[in-house]
């Protein structure tokens, strides 16, 4: 084998390792950008919306509540659950939900006796770097694959050249 040939076999076998390990991070790093975050057991206390022994109703916001852009309605919050240790609330008969503010008002006055002053919501948000075009999230999805398509070109291509150098095709 000749010097040039192992000169290729090196090169196919560094940009395979360095290819590998880079096509888990475009992915995630694609993933971040193109999909929902999601926040599970948020508390917040309600215990400010007492009055005596009556509940006064009141609202809750969200810790990442829709903010610039996507406050627009373009990106509202979505798959919420608010509820306590012991029961979730009913959305409509219990609270409803302002998915563009990321507002949740408490509507039964018998909500909170259902388990106490300590809510938790789970929900789903858009992260500030969240691409809102359906096509740009589209293409950003692709760019792994032909990463990796790319990266298998060049292997076969580099092992091919050396295959033919050596006159094994």
């Amino acid at each position: 084998m000749e010097n040039k040939s192992i000169t290729y076999l090196m090169a196919a076998f560094i940009a395979l390792i360095i290819g590998v390990s880079l096509v888990g991070v475009i992915a995630s790093e694609g993933l971040g950008k193109t999909s929902y975050t999601e926040v599970n057991s948020e508390t917040h206390s309600i215990s400010t919306h007492w009055t005596g022994t009556n509940y006064s109703g009141g609202t809750v916001t969200v810790t990442n509540a829709p903010t610039s852009w996507k406050a627009g309605g373009e990106c509202p919050i979505s798959s919420v659950l608010f509820g306590n240790s012991s029961v979730d609330y009913t959305v409509t008969t219990d609270y409803t939900v302002n998915a563009n503010t990321g507002v949740i008002t408490i509507t039964a006055a018998s909500a909170p006796s259902k388990g106490g002053n300590t809510t938790y919501v789970d929900y789903k948000y858009c992260a500030d770097d969240y691409l809102k075009q359906s096509w740009n999230r589209t293409i950003i999805n692709l760019v792994p694959g032909f990463f990796a398509i790319g990266l298998l070109l060049i292997a076969v291509g580099l092992f091919y050249r050396v295959a033919k150098d050596e006159g094994l095709i």
